[in-house]
């Protein structure tokens, strides 16, 4: 803790975002920030700032100020009315993983790759279009 981090976010740089911020507490004060443009690489623009850590857990979400509209962004997406806290980002200050991770291995195991139980609720081919594109099986 008490050392500064830098937090950004990337977006293509023909969004219409005119501001950026970033709102997070500090002992229990809401604090809210703009963010700087940074850099420009490619289609994406980034926008940053640095903020002294000074609690364990740090959450925080984005607010994105457009010509129209301000839009909050956290874990679960991009939402044009205010969000509360439950699904902000969060930074873990001082974590410190337990030594035998260096040397584990990890899986994810995702069940129903393996066996289709109910092949009538399967997508059809062409049942849903999305952006001119068909589903398929």
């Amino acid at each position: 803790m008490n050392e500064k981090i830098t937090i950004s976010i990337r977006m293509l740089k023909d969004s219409p975002v005119e501001k950026a911020y970033i709102r997070y507490t500090l002992n229990g004060e809401e604090r809210v920030v703009e963010l700087e443009e940074k850099d420009i690489k490619g289609n994406f623009i980034y926008y940053w700032t640095r903020i002294k850590i000074e609690e364990p857990v740090l959450k925080y979400h984005f607010i994105l100020c457009t010509r129209d509209n301000v839009y909050y962004y956290n874990q679960m997406g991009l939402f044009e009315h205010f969000i509360t806290e439950d699904y902000d980002f969060k930074l873990i200050a001082d974590f410190e993983k337990p030594s035998w991770v260096d040397d584990a291995i990890f899986y994810q195991i995702f069940v129903d790759r393996f066996y289709n139980g109910n092949t009538e609720n399967d997508v059809k081919d062409g049942e849903y279009t999305y952006r001119g594109f068909s589903s398929k099986r």
